[in-house]
């Protein structure tokens, strides 16, 4: 098992991610690890920098959280990293975040199934199945 590192803050977990698109990468930083969301959602202008745009072909999707409802862009990308656990392809969400929020992303159970990720509370460790 690989434990992952993670930042404790506002009792909150975040944890870096890293998009892949084409030959590009992008490391993530301040994205929210939360076992409560079904999906992964970054920020628009972020992923941008690594050609991650929206296109004709992408659905339209709502998300619903406490915010209240708010639209994102489903979107195909080669994969995504945390440590060294990668998952490609990967379906994200991607949306404009507010600055307010204080992240810059969530990484859903969608990720954390696939990559089997084991998330201890009792020891606030992240840590990979194999």
């Amino acid at each position: 098992m690989m434990e992952i590192p993670i930042t404790f803050r506002d009792e909150l977990h975040f944890i870096s991610v890293t998009l892949i698109h084409g030959q590009k990468a992008i490391v993530v930083e301040n994205v929210l690890l939360d076992s409560g969301s079904a999906g992964t959602l970054l920020d628009s202008d972020i992923i941008a920098q690594i050609g991650i745009l929206p296109r004709n072909k992408d659905v339209l999707v709502y998300m619903t959280g406490i915010s209240g409802r708010e639209i994102a862009l489903e979107k195909m990308i080669d994969g995504i990293s945390v440590g060294e656990v990668t998952v490609s392809p990967f379906t994200i969400q991607m949306t404009r975040l507010s600055a307010d929020l204080g992240f810059n992303g969530i990484l859903g159970v969608d990720f954390m199934l696939a990559a089997k990720l084991i998330l201890d509370f009792a020891s606030v460790t992240v840590t990979t199945a194999a």
